[in-house]
């Protein structure tokens, strides 16, 4: 339906590491990361329907080993 991009972001530097697959609707990030603080966003980067028309769901699933 819409096309989400999942982008992670370390706080202490800005640094991003994303996806952007225009043609599968599961992404998967991996990353080697030091112990600190991140942001997971998930983005909106072509959405035809509109935050109102249908509201996509989505899972978001974070793993740490």
């Amino acid at each position: 339906m819409n096309d989400l991009d999942l982008v992670l972001v370390d706080k202490s530097d800005g640094s991003e590491i994303k996806l952007e697959d225009r043609l599968n609707n599961t992404e998967m990030v991996e990353a080697e990361a030091d112990k600190g603080e991140y942001e997971v966003i998930v983005r909106g980067s072509n959405v035809p329907q509109g935050p109102q028309a249908g509201k996509q769901p989505y899972a978001l699933v974070i793993s740490v080993q």
